[in-house]
């Protein structure tokens, strides 16, 4: 078996623009398509072959380099991609199917449905009240084309606390293996083997956002943030993805900063629901008023269940440069009564070897 690396960042000094990770391990990394039925790997953790036969993914010569920043040639070569995996949970010790199915290519951005166990889920709910939390009223984001046009917004983020959790095992403590499981999984899933060379993933940072008014505004995640996994921990969602799968918006809109997006979505007087991709929860007051009238789009609203998540990239890369890839722009849209409070969690992978000055980068 190759053995791939990939290096887990352990923890934040701070949590503004300019970021100080420190990274404290190597752990072994392979293609979830490699693992052996009912053996325990190197990195500890047991894994079950595909339900489905992938068989076809080793039998793929690359005619091209693929990019390290988008998905793995089997992920983007079709339009539509319906994969069902297994892996054991880490809590409950049983067997999960979950599926993978795709929701974009511009950006591409994939669902894992049943991805996590409820026992699981509750098990991070209650991680989140027994780790250090920041209270956040305000979040940095990032506009225009420099590291340096930073900007923090006091009505970006607002009625949400913020926690993290190490990428790291403990044989003591299921709820400390978690975070390492799921980031196995989806970066084997997600990354190219290039990425897997070179990547690293940061801490699970999770987020309960209030009942009434817990929102994200429209942002990019940056920070050479390649991959953003979203774990939904109650089900809760309304992510909006406005330039999703919007195609004649995109032919004739360059969308090159934050400013661009919010002017287009005025412009073309955007909606969750009816632009875009929205990631709603079965509560979602926004699917049950399209329910109401005559039934959703499945091409703009896309129904989570508690356990599923989310995956997007952030990055392409054209005429062999890295950019950031702004039709993934996206927001958390507000919390309401009827939903009620909204508890998730994710993880960003960096597609590209760490350094000490990788915030410069964008």
């Amino acid at each position: 078996m190759r053995v791939i690396h990939l290096f887990f960042l352990t923890s934040f000094v701070t949590l503004s623009c300019r970021l100080s990770p420190i990274i404290t391990a190597v752990e072994a990394f392979s293609t979830i398509r490699r693992h052996n039925s009912g053996k325990k790997a190197q990195h500890g953790l047991h894994y079950l072959p595909p339900a489905t036969n992938l068989g076809y993914i080793d039998i793929l010569e690359k005619t091209e380099v693929e990019d390290s920043f988008g998905p793995p040639t089997y992920l983007q070569g079709q339009e539509s991609i319906y994969s069902t995996y297994q892996r054991i949970s880490v809590s409950e010790k049983n067997v999960i199917d979950f599926s993978l199915s795709k929701l974009s290519s511009a950006p591409h951005i994939y669902h894992f449905k049943g991805f996590l166990s409820n026992g699981e889920c509750i098990d991070l709910m209650n991680a989140a009240e027994n780790v250090e939390q920041t209270q956040q009223e305000a979040a940095a984001i990032m506009d225009g084309e420099s590291q340096d046009n930073c900007l923090k917004t006091a009505s970006v983020r607002s009625k949400c606390i913020v926690s993290w959790l190490n990428n790291v095992s403990n044989g003591n403590s299921d709820v400390l293996t978690i975070p390492r499981e799921l980031g196995l999984v989806t970066g084997n899933i997600l990354l190219t083997d290039e990425a897997k060379k070179n990547g690293w993933c940061e801490p699970l940072q999770l987020v309960h956002y209030m009942g009434n008014g817990g929102k994200f505004d429209l942002h990019h995640d940056g920070l050479r943030r390649g991959i953003t996994v979203l774990y939904y921990l109650n089900g809760v969602g309304n992510t909006w993805f406005p330039f999703a799968n919007e195609n004649d918006i995109l032919s004739t809109n360059d969308i090159k900063n934050r400013n661009d997006a919010l002017q287009l979505v005025e412009k073309y007087d955007m909606q969750p629901g009816t632009h875009g991709v929205l990631v709603a929860g079965k509560n979602s007051q926004i699917l049950k008023s399209h329910l109401a009238n005559g039934g959703i789009d499945k091409e703009h609203i896309i129904e989570v269940n508690q356990g599923d998540a989310v995956a997007f990239y952030n990055y392409k890369t054209v005429n062999g440069e890295v950019v950031r890839d702004w039709n993934s722009i996206h927001a958390g849209l507000p919390t309401t009564e009827e939903e009620g409070e909204k508890f998730i969690a994710n993880h960003w992978m960096h597609c590209d070897a760490f350094d000490e000055n990788w915030t410069r980068r964008s």
